[in-house]
């Protein structure tokens, strides 16, 4: 009886430390992620083809931004009915669909613009 307690003490801590490490969102150092929305509605300047070369390529996420942004969306299944904007967004970033759009910019800046 005591063991059992004891052990439900320590999955509770557990589950509250996990919950509250990735209520803060998906971005863990801080680098910002575009919503696949505004990137969907990017517009290429090729005035401007360095400068957005370089902003597309700092959105990148990375395997950390990724990870992070998967796991959040599993401890926290409820957002999908509290959060659902935020809830996508975690998961286009948790499975790569926000990099695929930024290489899909970057070959339109490429072609289109010589």
């Amino acid at each position: 009886m005591i063991k059992h307690r004891v052990q439900l003490k320590l999955a509770s801590g557990v589950c509250a430390i996990i919950v509250s490490v990735f209520s803060s969102g998906c971005s863990t150092s801080g680098q910002r992620v575009m919503a696949v929305d505004d990137l969907n509605r990017f517009q290429i300047d090729c005035r401007i083809k360095t400068e957005q070369i370089r902003f597309l390529q700092s959105l990148r996420s990375t395997p950390d931004n990724r990870m992070a942004a998967s796991l959040t969306n599993i401890v926290q299944p409820w957002a999908i009915v509290t959060d659902y904007s935020g809830y996508r967004q975690r998961a286009l970033v948790g499975n790569g669909y926000t990099d695929w759009s930024i290489n899909q910019l970057l070959l339109r800046l490429s072609y289109d613009c010589p």
